[in-house]
């Protein structure tokens, strides 16, 4: 999982203009040719801090893993890239010593312990599920369900671990489904909770990301499941859907997260040591989708 090699590895590459782009593969399989509100917010702030700097940034959609990796390949072979992002790491991830064969430089959006060689920015997935579920608890819920994202992604896997020592401890069973970040994965995952024969029913939902949330306060209005009366909704990322919806959210300037990622990213290729930072702790910001538990039974 992590990548070995120097800290001070140059990130110089001769024939590449100060002022090349920077560039950002995303894999789309869910909604191909579309992005959700995190990525257009992180690219905002990406591509406002690079435009300080005279520099642009190129976004390609992907929907095969493969396609991401000939991109890099291209990309170093071109020589018109000066670095990359690299979002939603994987638990094993082909990219990270694929970069550094390339000798591509890169910033990594997520755990800096992935790599010792580019410089990380991060937050802390572990405290915001703690923090998610200890409002849940607070408001009285026990039967607390998860729509998460694809199991394969590193953030998923700490945001799981949290969640499933948290549920254990309490001595409930957990209610997890994995899924895309999609609003048609948001309203499947949301039926399959509350289908028969599934076992306890779940008096809270947090949902990974606010499409998914959107999707899932769909599902429950379709199988008359009243919000926040029968079961109270968490999404883990804001919106302005999510603002409009009155849905609960933990909230955090994900554009400010992006020009920190572009900031990195700019002081390694300028030569600066490489150094990992954390963006701002989100805010967990309480609506109208979130209530104490309520006496009246989800029939």
């Amino acid at each position: 999982m992590i990548s070995q090699g120097s800290a001070t590895q140059s990130t110089s590459r001769s024939g590449i203009p100060a002022s090349a782009p920077l560039g950002l593969v995303l894999l789309r399989s869910a909604q191909p040719g579309q992005l959700d509100p995190f990525h257009q917010d992180f690219i905002r702030g990406v591509e406002s801090k690079l435009a300080e700097a005279g520099r642009s940034l190129l976004v390609m959609l992907q929907a095969d893993p493969e396609k991401e990796l000939e991109t890099y390949r291209r990309w170093a072979e071109q020589g018109r890239i000066a670095g990359v992002m690299l979002m939603n790491l994987c638990l094993d991830d082909e990219r990270l010593p694929l970069l550094q064969e390339l000798g591509l430089p890169a910033v990594v959006i997520g755990d800096p312990h992935f790599s010792a060689v580019h410089p990380a920015a991060f937050t802390d997935d572990k405290a915001a599920m703690a923090q998610a579920l200890h409002f849940l608890k607070g408001l009285g819920h026990q039967n607390i369900a998860r729509i998460a994202g694809p199991a394969e992604l590193f953030h998923t896997a700490q945001r799981t671990e949290i969640y499933a020592q948290t549920m254990a401890a309490a001595g409930v069973p957990g209610l997890q489904r994995n899924g895309e970040y999609s609003h048609e994965s948001g309203k499947a995952l949301t039926a399959e909770l509350f289908a028969a024969g599934v076992g306890p029913r779940p008096s809270a939902i947090i949902y990974d990301d606010a499409v998914m949330a959107m999707g899932g306060l769909e599902m429950l209005g379709t199988l008359g499941i009243s919000v926040p009366e029968q079961v109270s909704v968490l999404a883990w990322d804001d919106s302005l859907q999510c603002q409009l919806a009155g849905i609960s959210a933990l909230s955090h300037d994900v554009a400010a997260y992006g020009a920190l990622a572009a900031e990195l990213l700019l002081g390694h290729l300028a030569g600066e040591p490489v150094v990992s930072r954390a963006a701002e702790a989100p805010t967990l910001v309480e609506r109208g989708s979130t209530a104490a538990l309520s006496a009246v039974p989800v029939v």
